[in-house]
């Protein structure tokens, strides 16, 4: 008896191969293409890089998220930064560590009336050096 696709097997009946089949393509497919390999390997690399970025705050502070009012903002940011500017209700200025950036940042937050925080926005700070505590 020969193999499913020799002569002998013509006109017989066929097995299903199913979703089996479909994986032995695949796994075909990725083992003679290497390129494909390095592919899934960066595509896999990728998205655990995102999913890790996702668990940081989208502020970049720890304990201040979007809509906080100005005053929970102001008393979260007192320890760990310098505050340089504040407008009553419509923006802090602070100097400090961010932990996103691994270096010393000027951090601005932007509130709108009932809304809270509506914005914050980071720039460097070269002036500030990481090993004096950005002061």
């Amino acid at each position: 008896m020969g193999s499913l696709w020799s002569p002998v097997n013509r006109g017989k009946v066929r097995p299903h191969w199913g979703k089996m089949h479909e994986w032995n393509f695949l796994y075909s497919f990725v083992r003679k293409n290497a390129h494909m390999k390095l592919y899934l390997i960066s595509l896999a690399v990728l998205c655990t890089s995102c999913t890790t970025m996702l668990n940081t705050t989208p502020t970049g502070e720890a304990g201040i998220s979007m809509g906080d009012s100005y005053e929970k903002v102001l008393e979260t940011l007192k320890p760990n930064n310098r505050i340089t500017k504040t407008i009553e209700g419509g923006g802090i200025r602070a100097e400090g560590y961010s932990t996103i950036t691994k270096d010393c940042r000027v951090k601005y937050f932007i509130f709108q009336g009932k809304d809270g925080l509506q914005q914050v926005k980071y720039e460097p700070a070269p002036n500030l050096p990481v090993n004096n505590k950005c002061q």
